[in-house]
C-alpha cells in the first residue's frame, strides 16, 4: 500500500514543479536553475533554491538577482528556500510583504521537506533538488537558462527529484554522476519520485533511475536534446 508520507512527498514535488512553471511563465518561459556547484549553494548571497529569482531588487534581462536583497533573519540553516524565486510562487508572498514581516510564511517550509527525511531533512529544510543542467554554467542551455518553448518532450525531461538528505550539499543534482554521492535518490514505496518539465510527477524504479542517470542522460535530463 502507498503510505501517506509518499503521497505527501509526491504532492510536494508537484507543487514545486507547478511553482517552477509559474515562475517560467513570468520570466519569458525560462525555468529557474540550480546552483552551479555546492560552493554556490553554501552561500546565502548566491543562487540557492531554484534560482534565479527570489526577493532581489535588481533585474537583469527580466530575471531578478537573488543577491539583491536578503532577509534579516538569515540564520545558520544549510539550505534556505526563501532565497529562490520558486518560494514566492509557492506561497503567493510578495517581496514587500515578506520584508515587512520576515519569517511570516512558515507554512511554506513543509512543501520543501519529505516527511520521511528525519532529523537531517528537518535541519536542511529543503529535501528536493533541481536538475543542474538547467544552469547555463554547464553549457547545456543558453545564457538565460532552459526555455520551456525549446524543451523537446517535456514530459520526459526531469526537472526535480528527491535526494537522500545526508548527501545534499545544496538544492541541485548533476545528471550523469550516478556513482557519486550527490545523486543518491530517495526511494519511496511509489519508487523514486521525479517531477518533469511538463509539471507531472511519477515514481520510477531504481533500475530505471539508474538507466536515466547513466546511459540515457540526454534523453531524460538535457533540456535541449531529444
Amino acid at each position: 500500500a502507498i503510505t501517506s508520507s509518499s503521497l505527501v512527498c509526491r504532492n510536494n514535488l508537484g507543487r514545486l514543479a507547478l511553482a517552477s512553471l509559474l515562475y517560467a511563465h513570468d520570466n519569458s518561459q525560462y525555468l529557474p536553475w540550480a546552483p552551479l556547484n555546492h560552493t554556490e549553494g553554501l552561500s546565502s548571497s548566491q543562487s540557492l533554491v531554484f534560482a534565479p529569482g527570489g526577493p532581489g531588487t535588481n533585474v537583469t534581462n527580466g530575471v531578478k538577482d537573488p543577491a539583491g536583497w536578503l532577509p534579516a533573519n538569515t540564520g545558520t540553516v544549510l539550505i534556505q528556500p526563501v532565497y529562490g524565486g520558486v518560494f514566492w510562487y509557492l506561497t503567493g508572498a510578495t517581496t514587500s510583504s515578506y520584508e515587512a514581516t520576515p519569517g511570516s510564511y512558515p507554512d511554506a517550509s513543509h512543501y520543501f521537506r519529505c516527511p520521511d527525511s528525519g532529523t537531517i531533512g528537518s535541519y536542511l529544510k529543503v529535501n528536493y533538488s533541481i536538475n543542474r543542467w538547467t544552469n547555463p554554467g554547464f553549457g547545456k542551455v543558453g545564457a538565460r537558462g532552459a526555455s520551456l518553448n525549446a524543451v523537446p518532450n517535456p514530459s520526459e525531461k526531469v526537472l526535480l527529484a528527491q535526494l537522500a538528505p545526508w548527501v545534499m550539499p545544496d538544492a541541485g543534482f548533476t545528471p550523469g554522476l550516478a556513482n557519486a554521492a550527490n545523486i543518491m535518490f530517495q526511494m519511496h514505496d511509489i519508487g523514486i519520485p521525479f517531477a518533469f518539465m511538463d509539471g507531472h510527477v511519477e515514481g520510477v524504479t531504481a533500475a530505471k533511475a539508474w538507466r536515466m542517470t547513466t546511459n540515457e542522460t540526454d534523453r531524460y535530463f538535457h533540456p535541449m536534446r531529444r
